[in-house]
């Protein structure tokens, strides 16, 4: 039997609004609960009288809960500057990590001081240990094993000698390598997210008639910056899918830009940014696919056009070797009888 675990919120302990929380509310069991049942001995003026108190009581909540909800809101909005911020300091101290383990850092020559001579790859195990359990494993264990078939197992690290064994700082320099790469796709995302801003224009489409936002002020040229970022990345896509740069594969590119950019929405999850990024993604990708369809198409009016010439000129050619035997009698005549008259004076 499924457990459902109910979220403690302190704006949600009234008793009315217990029925609204569960994942099974209907409104029809819930009106037929709430209010009274009609009856015959029960007057109409008593019915109206508990349905209008237990429609206030609802209007009530639902004016707490619209109040409560405008303050969060307002409250996120205000602390999106610093984590703009915060965003911002991580960036830097990820670039300054990354310039310091790169091979122009100042820890290049600390770093190469573990293993100057470079690791032995030979000593490396190559093949991992079956488990003992596996039926491969039982079937090899039953049969006797040839010596000449038995492959010699690598030293382990503690078997190896001395000047053979990996230094202890190798595992952590591997660490910071894994750490580098990961924060270099974080920087290449929020580097993304910050060429992706959306004019106001397009996010006024988000408001609600529920709650009132009060969204920060934006400058005045938020809206031509917008406007110029999305024509900007909109061109790359085009110019990805037309293969300006004659690299091949352009359809795929551009698929592959698309995807990025929707990766990059995932940022504004939850926010009232959402909608209107995923709604102008998807449109990007309407146009390549439209794109996409007009090529297919072109392409196959194209071939078929092609096929037409080809036998347009092979019918003309026929045509015109199927002379009418008039006129190749007519144009020979002459070249006849001089023919003729030639070999008449010879003889």
């Amino acid at each position: 039997m499924t457990t459902i675990s109910k979220t403690q919120n302190s704006h949600l302990t009234d008793t009315t609004l217990q029925p609204f929380l569960s994942p099974y509310f209907s409104p029809i069991d819930y009106l037929n609960n709430a209010l009274p049942k009609h009856q015959s001995t029960t007057s109409l003026s008593n019915t109206a009288s508990q349905t209008q108190t237990h429609i206030s009581t609802l209007a009530a909540q639902t004016s707490r809960l619209s109040t409560t909800l405008t303050t969060l809101t307002d409250d996120i909005l205000r602390a999106s500057s610093r984590l703009a911020y915060e965003v911002e300091l991580l960036r830097g101290e990820a670039l300054s990590l990354a310039d310091s383990l790169s091979s122009r850092g100042d820890l290049n020559e600390h770093i190469l001081s573990f293993v100057p001579d470079g690791l032995d790859t030979s000593l490396s195990p190559t093949d991992a240990p079956s488990s003992p359990t596996s039926p491969t494993r039982r079937r090899q264990s039953t049969q006797p094993s040839s010596p000449a078939r038995t492959r010699p197992r690598a030293p382990s690290q503690s078997q190896l000698p001395p000047e053979k064994q990996e230094p202890p700082a190798l595992p952590q320099l591997r660490t910071l390598l894994h750490v580098r790469v990961q924060l270099q796709s974080v920087i290449r995302i929020f580097n993304l997210a910050l060429s992706f801003p959306m004019p106001p224009s397009l996010l006024t489409t988000t408001t609600s008639n529920i709650i009132s936002v009060n969204p920060p002020n934006a400058g005045p040229d938020a809206e031509a910056k917008g406007q110029a970022a999305l024509s900007r990345l909109k061109q790359d896509v085009l110019d990805l899918l037309a293969d300006t740069e004659g690299r091949g594969g352009g359809v795929e590119r551009a698929r592959a830009r698309i995807e990025e950019l929707r990766d990059v929405c995932v940022i504004w999850k939850g926010t009232s940014e959402e909608r209107a990024r995923a709604k102008w993604v998807d449109g990007l990708e309407a146009m390549v696919k439209e794109e996409v369809r007009k090529r297919e198409e072109w392409r196959r009016r194209g071939q078929v056009g092609a096929v037409d010439g080809m036998e347009g000129r092979r019918e003309g050619s026929a045509v015109k070797g199927l002379a009418d035997p008039g006129e190749v009698l007519r144009s020979g005549t002459p070249g006849f009888l001089r023919r003729l008259r030639d070999e008449i004076y010879m003889e």
